[in-house]
């Protein structure tokens, strides 16, 4: 038995789209990992999972009971959405990360590591936005009231397997595979980071070293990548079959176009990995699970 086997992290938001993959992470590290969250996932891992409601002060500190780390991963997550449903999102994101961390000042955790968004340095994003910067704002306090140790974690665009049909990925994807053609709202020159689920997993992971405790770190792609571009190796991976269509007139309130960097939170540091996911590779196995998926729907409806 290893000296990590020995160390108990607890995962919020565990099996979801990103916490699904630090988990798995985390095992392969020899962590013992607990998992907290609303639903099981259809793929378990070898850990103890907990059923609950991020909210519910008793349960979620039951939970946390020996744990040494603590990553909350849980949330509201969708920035569309977020403007119809503001209570909803301040519930579970500013409410529910508040509960968490007073559970790990109880708890005598080792850090709290909170997922972020690259959006809390914009003015796009809507309630999803705003509720990321208070966070990292209670985040803060708690370290500056009470010494709790934590690191936040700004996430760029995250794609992969398992993604939702809210992911923008994975709606490209599905346009391409099921339409042969992509109807993208914007110009094409909107710059994002892309960042592979397993990519992004790793380095949350890697975050857990003392050089990151009490620092708010990047986890992105290397360079940033202008929508036209992405969709041409789209369109490439599908054998130039696809007809794109921008549609120039548009403009969204909840995404920004170039860049972020309009709100100055407290500035961190870029967390660099020394082997990451290529896009395009990322791109193809995203388009074959999606294509195997959609397949597979299609001949449950003709049975």
């Amino acid at each position: 038995m290893s000296e990590k086997s020995k160390i108990k992290v607890i995962v919020f938001g565990g099996a979801g789209f990103l916490g699904h993959q630090l988990v798995k992470e985390l095992i392969n590290n020899d962590y013992y990992v607990k998992v907290f969250d609303k639903k099981m996932p259809n793929e378990k891992h070898k850990c103890e999972y907990i059923i609950g409601d991020i909210t519910d002060e008793r349960i979620v500190n039951d939970s946390i009971n020996g744990c040494s780390f603590v990553y909350n991963f849980a949330g509201w997550s969708n920035l569309e959405s977020s403007v119809d449903f503001p209570l909803e999102v301040v519930r579970l994101n500013v409410l529910g990360n508040t509960i968490i961390l007073d559970a790990c000042l109880k708890k005598n955790v080792k850090r709290y590591l909170f997922a972020s968004s690259i959006y809390v340095f914009s003015q796009a994003g809507s309630f999803y936005r705003a509720s990321k910067q208070c966070c990292e704002l209670i985040v803060k306090e708690y370290q500056r009231c009470y010494k709790l140790p934590f690191t936040v974690l700004r996430f760029g665009s995250v794609y992969g397997p398992r993604a939702s049909k809210e992911n923008a990925i994975y709606a490209l994807l599905k346009m391409a595979i099921e339409n042969k053609k992509i109807d993208y709202w914007g110009n094409g020159n909107e710059i994002r980071e892309y960042i592979h689920v397993a990519d992004a997993a790793r380095g949350s992971v890697r975050a857990i070293d003392k050089d990151y405790e009490n620092q708010y770190v990047l986890l992105s792609g290397i360079s940033g990548m202008k929508m036209k571009d992405l969709l041409t190796m789209i369109n490439e991976i599908f054998n130039n079959t696809l007809k794109i269509n921008y549609n120039l007139e548009s403009t969204s309130e909840f995404h920004y176009k170039i860049t972020p960097y309009s709100f100055s939170p407290a500035l961190g540091k870029k967390l660099m990995l020394s082997d990451i996911t290529d896009l395009g590779q990322g791109l193809l196995q995203c388009a074959q699970e999606l294509s195997e998926n959609i397949l597979d729907q299609d001949n449950k409806e003709t049975h």
